[in-house]
């Protein structure tokens, strides 16, 4: 699942991420989940809103399951281990990573198939 092209995401955006990625994962029961920043110009989002969404429970309930997140950007890399280290007991497989090349190298795919999912 990646945010789309140049996409500016604050607190909003990022919890409509986090709601539509909940109701996608309950659809397709998928067996990893990758969360891909790359294309975000803009991170506008609050500390508090970070550890409220690691507070929830998560996206992907199977803990066994591997999910990456991709996050290029010093800001955002930094925001996304907050995310990992607040929710650690519920997202133990949980990784944030740099590229999507060290996310496929955690999932031990070659060519994954991933699709956009639109924002609305």
């Amino acid at each position: 699942m990646a945010i789309g092209p140049s996409a500016q995401v604050a607190d909003e955006e990022l919890a409509n991420f986090y709601r539509m990625i909940t109701e996608h994962v309950v659809l397709t029961d998928p067996q990893a989940g990758v969360a891909d920043f790359s294309a975000v110009s803009s991170f506008d989002v609050s500390v508090e809103r970070i550890r409220m969404l690691a507070k929830m429970a998560p996206a992907m309930p199977q803990t066994s399951r591997p999910r990456v997140v991709v996050a290029p950007s010093d800001h955002i890399y930094g925001m996304m281990r907050m995310f990992k280290s607040e929710g650690k007991a519920s997202r133990p497989n949980l990784h944030v990573v740099r590229t999507l090349d060290e996310a496929r190298a955690i999932l031990g795919v070659q060519n994954p198939q991933f699709e956009l999912l639109d924002r609305d």
